[in-house]
C-alpha cells in the first residue's frame, strides 16, 4: 500500500507541473495520465524516456509516467512480473506493462491483461515468431517492442571466422580454440532444434523424448571430454572466462552484450548465429519485450496505450533503439540493419530468424523460469555426469512433466506412415545379409505385410561384393530392385552416378530426428540424404572376460596386459586401425569435417605398430579372419575388429564371456574408429507407386519395432534412439552405442578406395621395414591432403 501511495503521489505531482505549464497557454485541462512499467534500466531506460518525451510533444494531451522499476523497490524482471501480478489483481498497477512475453499465459489466465486481437493491430512488420511469442490460445495479448535470444559471442583477437556448424566448431576446438557453453535448460535449448527436436506439440504436450534432445545431450556429453570445451550449468563463471580472454567463444544471451563489451572493448566482441547441427539450424529460445495493457485500464488509457505501442514500434523509433541500444533487437523487421554499421546487431538479427518462440503454455513458464526449471536443468546435469543414461534422463523428465499437466507421453513414431491408398504391389529388396539377418528380414517383411496386406516384400540375397556391382549394372540399364540394403560406403559412388534417390525432401523431420547424429551423417553425401540408417558398424575392442579382469583403457594398459596367454590381436590396414591415429594425434578433421592426417601423429602410431609387431604377445595382421580366429580359439584375449562380427563372436564364445571396451586412448587423445551405417537406399528407376511402397518399407525397417528385432536376433546396433536397449539384457550393445557416439562417420568420397589402397600399401611397407618410414608417412599425408582438397573443390 505504501508503494502505491508513493506512486500516486508522484503521478499527482507530475500532473500538477504539466497543468501549470498548460494553463498559461491554451487553458487546457489536465492531460490524461498513462502509467508505464518496464524492467529496462540505466541507458536502456533513458532511451525509453527520450521516446516517451517525443510522444508527449506530439500528443500533449497525455503525460507518461515511466517507472523503470516498481517505485521504491529493487526487483529484477521476475520481480517486476510479480509486482504487476499483485497490483493488477486489485485493479491497480500500470496501464502499460513492458515485460517478458513468457508471462502472458499466466496473466491471461488470471484476467489481468487485455486481448488485442480485435484492436486492428497490423502485425505484418513484426517477426512472425515474436507475434507468436506474444500470443496465447490464438489471440494477441502483447505487441513486441524488442527481442531477446542466445547467440555465439566470439573474441575477435582469437577468432578469424566463427563456425557455421557444430562440425566446424569442433574443428576449431581441435585446433585449440576454447568455447564455454552454459548447460542450464534455457541457455542450452538451442541445440535441440539443431538435432531435429522440439519442445511441445500443438496441444502443449512435452515431446523432448522423440530423439533430437537425446542426440543433443549425447553431443554435449562427448564434447565435455575435449579439454577446450568448458561446460557449466551456471553461465556467470563461463561469461567471466570470456571477459578475461580465456576462451574464444561463449554462448550467451543477447542482453549480456553490454557487460561483455565493457570488459573486453567494443571492437573485440563479435556476435554470430549459433552453429547449426546435422538436422537444422540452431534454435535458441526467442522472447519479446511485450507491451501489455492492464485489464483495469480505462478505455481512454487503453487507447493512449495502443497509440504509444504503435509509436514505439514504428520504423523511426525502432531505428533509434537500434542506434542507441545494441543489445535490444528491433521487433520491426522493416528496420534495415546494415552489417557494416551494426555488425553485432546484424549477427543477433540473423539468429532471431531461426530462434524458437518460447511457447505460450502455462507449463512452458514453469519449465523455463518457474518451479520446474530446476528439474529441467537436472536433465543436463544427470546426463552429462553419467548418473543415468541420456535416454533415461530425457524419458523420465518428459513423462514427469506431462503427468504434471495431465498428459500422457506420446510414443515416438514407429517410422511407418500410412500405406498408400493404392498400396498394392511387390517390393523387390536386394541385400547382402546372411543368417540370422535373413530370418529377421523375413519376419519384418511378414509384419509389414500384416500392416499393408496388399504389399509383398521379396528379398534377394547376394554377397557384398557381388551385390554392389550387380546393382550398378542393373540400375544403369533402367532396372534393379526398389530397395537396396548396403553399406553407407556405397552411397558416394552410387549417388555420384545418380543410381540412388535423394531423400532429403522425402523424410519427415519428426522421423529423421530419431536417428543418432553419427548415423545421420553416415548416410549423407554432399549435404543430401541418400538413405535411412538401419544400424551402425565400427571397430571396437573385444575382450574375453575369462582372460581379462580389468580391460585396458589406454595404449599403455594394452602393452602392459599383453601376455603369452593373453595376446592382443590388432589389424594393420589403414581403415580398421584408424582409431590408433586418433590415439596418437595423427588423425584429425579439416574445416569440412573430412579426416586429415598429421605427420607426427601418423609416424608415432606406425612406430607403435612396428614395436608391437616385434612383441610376441601381439598378433598383427591385415586379414580380419586371422585375427578373429585367434580370438575365438582363446589365443588372443583382445581383438580389435568390426562390430559386424558381434553375432558370430557371441555364438562362438558365449554372451557371458564376450565383452567390449572403448578403443584405447593414447598421448593424442581418445581412440576413434570410423563409423558406417547399414543404409536403406531407393532405386531412382522405380515409378511413383513403387517408390512410395519401398519408402514405406524402408521407414518400417528403420523404425523401433524392426530395429529392436534385428538387435535381438542378429546383434545389430540400432540407430533409432527410441529403441529400448536394456543394459542388463544387452550389455554389449549398450556399450557399443556409447562408443558409437565418439566414432567418426567414414567420409563419403567417391574415390576413397584409391586412397585406402595407397594407405594400406604404405602401412605394409612401414611395418616390413623395407623403406624409410618418414618418407612413406610424408607420401601418405600428402596423398590424404590432395584427396581432401579434391573433395572440397567438388
Amino acid at each position: 500500500m505504501y508503494k502505491r501511495f508513493f506512486e500516486m503521489l508522484v503521478l499527482l505531482l507530475a500532473l500538477s507541473l504539466v497543468a501549470c505549464g498548460a494553463s498559461s497557454s491554451e487553458g487546457r485541462g489536465l492531460p490524461e495520465p498513462l502509467l508505464v512499467w518496464s524492467w529496462w534500466e540505466g541507458e536502456e531506460a533513458a532511451v525509453l524516456e527520450e521516446l516517451f518525451k517525443q510522444f508527449m510533444v506530439i500528443y500533449p494531451e497525455v503525460v507518461i509516467i515511466h517507472s523503470p522499476k516498481p517505485l521504491f523497490e529493487t526487483v529484477d524482471q521476475e520481480g517486476l512480473g510479480e509486482a504487476f501480478f499483485s497490483d493488477a489483481q486489485i485493479g491497480l498497477g500500470p496501464d502499460l506493462l513492458i515485460g517478458r512475453s513468457i508471462w502472458i499465459p499466466t496473466l491471461v489466465e488470471q484476467g489481468l491483461i487485455k486481448a488485442l486481437s480485435d484492436r486492428n493491430i497490423d502485425t505484418s512488420a513484426y517477426l512472425s515468431t515474436s507475434v507468436e511469442a506474444s500470443s496465447y490460445q490464438g489471440k494477441l495479448y502483447g505487441v513486441p517492442l524488442s527481442l531477446h535470444t542466445s547467440v555465439l559471442y566470439y573474441n575477435k583477437n582469437l577468432v578469424d571466422e566463427p563456425p557455421e556448424t557444430l562440425d566446424l566448431l569442433f574443428f576449431q576446438v581441435f585446433e585449440g580454440k576454447k568455447i564455454a557453453i552454459p548447460t542450464n535448460f534455457y541457455m542450452a535449448f538451442w541445440g535441440i532444434q539443431a538435432f531435429g527436436g522440439r519442445l511441445f506439440d500443438p496441444e502443449g504436450r512435452l515431446v523432448l523424448d522423440q530423439g533430437g534432445f537425446a542426440n543433443w545431450l549425447s553431443w554435449l556429453k562427448n564434447a565435455q571430454n575435449e579439454p577446450n570445451v568448458i561446460l557449466g550449468a551456471n553461465p556467470d563463471p563461463l561469461a567471466d572466462l570470456f571477459k578475461q580472454g580465456e576462451v574464444a567463444y561463449y554462448v550467451g544471451l543477447t542482453g549480456e552484450l553490454r557487460g561483455l563489451r565493457a570488459a573486453l572493448g567494443e571492437d573485440v566482441v563479435g556476435v554470430a548465429p549459433l552453429p547449426a547441427g546435422p538436422a537444422d539450424s540452431a534454435g535458441p529460445l526467442l522472447e519479446a519485450d511485450a507491451m501489455m495493457i492492464n485489464a483495469a485500464s480505462s478505455p481512454t488509457q487503453t487507447e493512449w496505450a495502443l497509440r504509444l505501442m504503435e509509436f514505439l514500434t514504428s520504423n523511426e523509433q525502432q531505428r533509434k533503439l537500434l542506434a542507441r541500444q545494441a543489445s535490444r533487437i528491433p521487433a520491426n523487421t522493416r528496420v534495415t540493419v546494415d552489417p557494416r554499421v551494426y555488425p553485432v546487431m546484424s549477427g543477433m538479427v540473423a539468429q532471431t530468424r531461426t530462434a524458437v518462440p518460447a511457447p505460450n503454455f502455462p507449463q512452458a513458464l514453469d519449465l523455463l523460469s518457474g518451479r520446474n526449471s530446476r528439474s529441467a536443468d537436472e536433465v543436463y546435469v544427470q546426463a552429462l555426469a553419467g548418473v543415468v543414461s541420456v535416454k533415461t534422463a530425457v524419458k523420465q523428465f518428459t513423462d514427469q512433466m506431462n503427468a504434471n499437466y495431465g498428459f500422457e507421453t506420446v510414443e515416438a513414431a514407429s517410422g511407418l506412415g500410412q500405406c498408400p491408398a493404392d498400396g498394392e504391389g511387390i517390393v523387390q529388396v536386394w541385400h547382402h545379409w546372411k543368417e540370422p539377418e535373413i530370418a529377421a528380414l523375413d519376419e519384418i517383411a511378414d509384419n509389414f505385410n500384416n500392416l499393408c496386406p496388399g504389399v509383398f516384400i521379396v528379398p534377394t540375397a547376394s554377397s557384398s561384393e557381388e551385390l554392389f556391382d550387380r546393382y550398378q549394372d542393373a540400375v544403369a540399364k533402367g532396372q534393379g530392385p526398389d530397395l537396396l540394403i548396403g553399406s553407407s560406403e556405397w552411397i558416394a559412388p552410387l549417388a555420384a552416378k545418380g543410381l540412388i534417390s535423394n531423400l532429403s525432401r522425402t523424410i519427415e523431420p519428426d522421423l529423421w530426428q530419431q536417428y543418432t547424429a553419427n548415423a545421420q551423417a553416415a548416410v549423407r553425401f554432399n549435404g543430401n540424404l541418400y538413405g535411412l540408417p538401419e544400424s551402425v558398424q565400427m571397430v571396437t575392442l573385444y575382450y574375453n572376460q575369462d582372460l581379462v579382469t580389468d580391460p585396458a583403457r589406454t595404449m599403455d594398459d594394452l602393452v602392459s596386459q599383453a601376455h603369452p596367454e593373453r595376446k592382443v590381436a590388432l589389424p594393420t590396414d589403414y581403415y580398421h586401425s584408424f582409431w590408433g591415429l586418433t590415439s596418437f594425434g595423427g588423425g584429425g578433421l579439416d574445416d569440412d569435417y573430412n579426416p586429415v592426417l598429421i605427420r607426427d601423429g601418423v609416424l608415432a602410431w606406425l612406430e607403435w605398430l612396428r614395436a608391437a609387431q616385434g612383441n610376441p604377445d601381439f598378433i598383427l595382421s591385415n586379414d580380419p579372419a586371422t585375427l578373429q580366429a585367434a580370438f575365438i580359439a582363446g589365443e588372443a584375449a583382445y581383438f580389435a575388429g568390426e562390430t559386424s562380427y558381434l553375432y558370430e563372436l557371441q555364438a562362438a564364445l558365449g554372451k557371458e564371456r564376450l565383452r567390449v571396451v572403448p578403443l584405447p586412448s593414447g598421448p593424442g587423445g581418445v581412440g576413434k574408429p570410423f563409423l558406417t551405417a547399414e543404409a536403406l537406399m531407393l532405386n531412382p528407376n522405380s515409378d511413383e507407386t513403387q517408390a512410395q511402397l519401398a519408402l514405406e518399407f524402408a521407414k518400417y525397417m528403420a523404425g523401433v519395432e524392426s530395429q529392436s528385432l534385428l538387435m535381438e536376433q542378429a546383434s545389430h546396433i540400432p540407430t533409432n534412439t527410441n529403441v529400448n536397449v536394456d543394459p542388463v539384457a544387452y550389455p554389449v550393445i549398450a556399450d557399443l552405442l556409447e562408443q558409437a557416439e565418439v566414432a567418426i562417420p567414414a567420409p563419403n568420397i567417391p574415390e576413397v578406395d584409391k586412397f585406402l589402397s595407397l594407405a594400406d600399401s604404405i602401412y605394409a611397407d612401414v611395418l616390413s621395414g623395407t623403406s624409410d618410414p618418414v618418407e612413406l608417412v610424408n607420401t601418405l599425408v600428402d596423398a590424404a591432403t590432395k584427396s581432401t582438397e579434391a573433395v572440397n573443390e567438388n
